[in-house]
């Protein structure tokens, strides 16, 4: 007799590694979870291939929560666009090409921003050189670039290193000018700060109106006013004619969360958090704004856990605060923004601080009270996330991020008495790993995600045992899912159970 009902418990950022000074989850004080995890040995992969990603690349909550929900395994956008250059097809994409002609016969500017890093989680400076060539082939004589310091995916301080690479890039290839440069803080926000993201619109838009930066004291600058990469301010690093309605602005990030304010500000002739009046002609790499001027499209799914379960006539619960509330929902749903009629949504605000170590709670415990509200309900799957391992972890600080796991700890002890008593089974897992790998080998505070597995917890009144899977991982959760459901998998899925119930 299966369970008639299911609990994921996404524990964003917590991965399994050895323990060590800078593991803080083996270091914290979360008894709770350790005594599951000692019940629950299981580990499964969450980065690389496992998610649709290059072998040895880390994982991230985008991928990770996509690969949970469709129960597949779907080359990324990272892969796409990889393969996509190395077989020259970037070359001949149309709507590029056109934008591109567009511009140059109207004598207009070409402005392009991109994450400086190489991690490949929001963008991939390696793909710069691709568009040198293709701007090049298209007889382009010039652009403007803006790059967005990252700091948290990279070394904190790995500025230089990138805008070194940038430079050198461009002298190589003879075309480019980097134009400014922003912390990720201001240019990426996804928290509905658009305080933050008018900062970056202005330093594109409004060039003029901004004092250049003696690029020889540029680094003293930018660690003058932030503590790292991520919260570095707006720099103009060359004079250039500020971004016009005529021009073409080529956003290269592709992870779909962090660029939907500044596509906003740049495509909605409606909006209004700021003013906004410059609406450029636009290309992006992913799945932002209105979608018509992306290149790289994201396949459709047909079929999903959420779809599974809408054709049972299920009913769902997703809860999660802002920072997650898209990856609960719009990717977990395989990046489709209409949820079903059955799927209830619930969204706890995130608190509005600049870093997450001065809030190492986070929203946890609402998160848990409404979880225990919805319990009641005749919800037939509840999926919540806990974001301090991940967003307390990119803060580097490690006593604040055990202080974030032991506070989960203390949430999970509250939380799944009540879920059983509601017969509910209960899977705890992560999206990937983070918080248990928080130094680099030379000591400085490692904010970056890590290719390490992450926890499979099974928690039911029912006598579920874990198999043996080869090559387990995050797209055998959906699977496990519908078996505690007993709910046929789909062929489309690429995954298994990873239970099976013993008599």
């Amino acid at each position: 007799m299966k369970s008639d009902k299911a609990l994921l418990i996404i524990i964003d950022g917590y991965g399994i590694a050895k323990d060590a000074d800078d593991n803080a989850v083996t270091r914290s004080n979360s008894p709770h979870l350790k005594n599951l995890l000692k019940n629950n040995p299981t580990t499964i992969e969450a980065s690389g291939k496992a998610v649709g990603l290059p072998e040895n690349t880390v994982g991230n909550s985008e991928v990770g929560h996509f690969t949970i929900g469709c129960g597949q395994i779907l080359d990324q956008a990272l892969v796409r666009i990889n393969k996509s250059i190395e077989t020259k097809k970037f070359f001949e994409i149309n709507l590029l090409k056109d934008q591109i002609n567009k511009t140059k016969n109207a004598e207009s500017n070409i402005h392009i921003t991109c994450l400086l890093s190489d991690t490949g989680i929001h963008g991939q400076i390696k793909h710069l050189k691709a568009v040198c060539e293709l701007l090049k082939q298209e007889k382009i004589k010039n652009f403007y670039f803006h790059g967005v310091l990252d700091g948290r995916d990279v070394p904190q301080k790995s500025a230089e290193k990138y805008i070194n690479q940038t430079i050198n890039l461009f002298k190589e290839e003879k075309i480019g000018t980097l134009a400014s440069l922003c912390g990720r803080f201001y240019a990426m926000d996804r928290d509905n700060n658009y305080e933050r993201t008018k900062v970056f619109y202005d330093l594109v838009t409004n060039s003029e109106e901004i004092k250049k930066t003696d690029e020889a004291k540029l680094l003293t600058e930018i660690y003058k006013e932030a503590e790292n990469d991520y919260y570095a301010k707006a720099y103009k690093i060359s004079d250039f004619p500020s971004l016009k309605d005529s021009d073409l602005f080529i956003n290269m990030n592709y992870r779909t969360d962090r660029q939907e304010q500044i596509t906003q500000a740049l495509e909605n002739l409606n909006f209004s958090e700021f003013k906004a009046d410059i609406k450029p002609n636009l290309i992006t790499f992913g799945d932002y704004g209105s979608k018509k001027f992306n290149i790289f499209p994201t396949p459709e799914i047909k079929e999903n856990l959420s779809s599974v379960l809408n054709n049972a006539n299920y009913k769902q619960a997703r809860i999660a605060e802002t920072e997650k509330f898209a990856h609960v929902t719009f990717f977990f749903n395989s990046q489709n923004k209409q949820k079903s009629q059955l799927e209830e949504h619930f969204l706890i605000p995130s608190s509005k601080v600049a870093n997450y170590k001065d809030d190492p709670t986070m929203q946890a415990s609402k998160i848990t009270e409404k979880a225990i509200e919805v319990l009641k309900s005749d919800y037939k799957l509840i999926v919540i996330n806990y974001a301090n391992p991940d967003l307390v972890g990119h803060s580097g600080n490690f006593e604040a991020t055990k202080i974030g796991i032991e506070c989960i700890d203390k949430n999970l002890k509250k939380l799944i008495p009540k879920a059983l008593n509601e017969n509910y089974t209960i899977i705890i897992i992560a999206d990937h790993g983070n918080a248990e790998d928080m130094k680099h080998e030379d000591g400085s505070q490692n904010p970056s995600h890590t290719t390490n597995q992450v926890p499979f917890i099974v928690v039911s009144n029912k006598n579920y045992q874990t198999k043996k899977v080869k090559d387990a991982g995050l797209k055998d959760i959906a699977p496990t899912i519908l078996d505690i459901l007993d709910l046929k998998i789909p062929n489309s899925f690429h995954g298994s159970s990873l239970i099976e119930e013993l008599n």
